[in-house]
């Protein structure tokens, strides 16, 4: 079957109704279709709203907030501030949790659970890292947040296919992003 220009690469279904055929039919071609979500909005409340949160990064966990109305409309907030209070709730995480659309979440964790890193040296002060991820390029493109484990590093120049990656040095450990279908890293460190 040919697809359109734009054909989206997630999809949520109507009224949340789906069977095996439905899934199947809907999941091609796409990264994935939502099927986990909890429902925000008329039932909401400062402290149920805050106990999700709490759980979510005491288990690293990730969830879908399926929001229908915020000041009208089908099961919408109570009180509209709610709403904007929590997004400053979480905002004031952020060095905690990633919020991103579903499509860079899925992706994020589909690739991470499908890409391999192989070293290919490794010396004093230097490693070769291939990282090898077989899916469609088309649909997965979320670049992969690598933690090299190393303490005390003063400098790192991180590079893959010949462009230099931003880098984020800790006590204990460095954090790069890179690309899981791009070519072979080069890290320096000392």
């Amino acid at each position: 079957m040919n697809r359109p220009a734009f054909f989206p690469k997630t999809f949520c279904y109507p009224y949340n109704a789906k069977n095996d055929t439905i899934l199947e039919l809907a999941s091609r071609d796409r990264i994935v279709t939502r099927i986990k979500q909890f429902s925000l909005g008329s039932k909401a409340s400062p402290e149920n709203l805050k106990q999700r949160m709490v759980k979510l990064l005491e288990t690293r966990g990730w969830d879908v907030a399926m929001i229908h109305g915020i000041h009208y409309g089908y099961d919408a907030f109570p009180d509209p501030t709610l709403f904007w209070d929590h997004l400053d709730r979480v905002k004031a995480l952020e060095d905690q949790v990633w919020v991103g659309t579903f499509e860079e979440v899925v992706a994020y964790i589909a690739e991470r659970e499908a890409t391999t890193l192989g070293i290919i040296s490794g010396g004093k002060g230097k490693l070769l890292v291939k990282p090898t991820c077989s899916f469609n390029s088309e649909l997965f493109k979320e670049p992969l947040t690598a933690i090299l484990h190393r303490s005390g590093i003063k400098e790192l120049s991180v590079i893959q296919d010949h462009k230099e990656l931003n880098c984020i040095l800790l006590a204990d450990k460095a954090l790069f992003n890179f690309d899981p279908q791009g070519g072979t890293i080069e890290i320096k460190f000392r």
